[in-house]
């Protein structure tokens, strides 16, 4: 049966931050506050041209508009500036059927961004099925990731007093701007599934060839002694990691799951494994259904230690983090959630960016 689908969608975040100084009368310092928007249209067609070929094609556009005082290139200004990014992309992929255990999918996809090159992806992949529970799957993919708003202009503090400028910010500092070029890369991967009784597990391994890939990169000011962290591209990054990831259902009600990533990574023209890329993550997960429409769930994520520099002799300490939360179907077309991330308060040092304590938010899921 052929089939086709369209999803029209806004998503609004306003953020307000107010900063006092804590040794001397000053202003109230507003420069962190924002506006985002991001417009979303997704629209695509499924159409099965015979017995062993199903095409889906689509197209989609994404127009984020920021709103800040933080990409303001004035440094001393908290006045909002305005940043506007429109994403296009059209895409075809052909699902292939050889034989009742041997399938592919062979795509392609085109992207054209406002403030970058359009680029050409290709996708291949093969699914072999072994048994009726067993199955491998090999899959090649091309990215292409664009520098973000912040990435380019954002002007503000980052971390002990160091300041974050973007790639296109100049002052006394940063003198000059860099042409931040986009991420392109090559993914291989080679994957195991297996289903017994109630448990699925699934084994990966991967390699990730990146070229001109975006890093957050230091540099210490001579004449001001100021550190400051800005945004360039490294020239050739290598990925090597594994994933294994179980998930089982004690009965209907209640099931469990594990996920764990080993990453091995290097900038290939230092040798030095990349910075803020944690070698070993690890998550744990249960969902427990009270009701049919009221169901429960909790996560512990673990994070391994990072390098913080590119030299590899300073890093960030291991952590970990629980996560509660809580989701109530009142209706087919309304759902209301509630959580709880970080509920033990758990800090995380600053320099990754994360430390954000404990956290709450709620809100209204609706579908039409």
């Amino acid at each position: 049966m052929n089939s086709c689908y369209h999803s029209i969608y806004r998503s609004y975040y306003k953020k307000r931050n107010y900063t006092d100084p804590l040794t001397f009368d000053g202003s109230t310092n507003t420069k962190f506050s924002a506006n985002v928007t991001i417009d979303t249209l997704e629209s695509g067609l499924t159409y099965i041209l015979n017995d062993s070929n199903i095409i889906t094609t689509g197209l989609e556009y994404r127009k984020e508009t920021r709103d800040s005082g933080a990409i303001n290139p004035i440094a001393s200004s908290s006045e909002f500036v305005t940043k506007i990014v429109k994403y296009k992309s059209l895409f075809i992929q052909d699902e292939i059927e050889f034989s009742d255990t041997l399938n592919a999918i062979i795509g392609a996809r085109y992207d054209n961004i406002s403030n970058a090159d359009n680029k050409i992806t290709l996708q291949a992949g093969l699914v072999k099925n072994l048994t009726d529970n067993t199955s491998i799957r090999a899959n090649y993919a091309q990215g292409y990731r664009t520098p973000d708003i912040a990435e380019l202009y954002v002007n503000s503090m980052y971390y002990k007093g160091a300041k974050r400028y973007g790639a296109e910010v100049i002052n006394t500092i940063k003198t000059e701007a860099y042409d931040l070029k986009p991420e392109q890369s090559q993914t291989f991967e080679l994957s195991l599934s297996n289903k017994y009784k109630n448990l699925s597990s699934t084994f990966t391994i991967f390699n990730n060839k990146v070229k001109d890939k975006i890093d957050l990169v230091s540099y210490n000011d001579s004449n001001s002694s100021t550190k400051y962290y800005t945004s360039e591209n490294i020239d050739k990054v290598d990925i090597k990691g594994a994933e294994v990831s179980f998930d089982y259902s004690l009965n209907k009600n209640i099931d469990f799951g594990i996920n764990a990533t080993y990453l091995k990574t290097e900038d290939e023209s230092t040798g030095k494994e990349l910075t803020y890329t944690p070698d070993i993550s690890v998550s744990f997960n249960t969902n427990y259904k009270i009701t049919d429409a009221f169901n429960t769930n909790l996560m512990l994520r673990y994070i391994g230690k990072q390098f913080t520099n590119s030299t590899n002799t300073e890093e960030a300490n291991a952590y970990t983090l629980v996560d509660l939360g809580a989701q109530y179907q009142i209706n087919k077309n309304i759902e209301y959630y509630i959580g709880i991330d970080n509920i033990f308060n758990k800090e995380v040092d600053e320099e990754i960016g994360t430390n954000v304590g404990t956290y709450y938010f709620t809100g209204l899921r609706m579908t039409f």
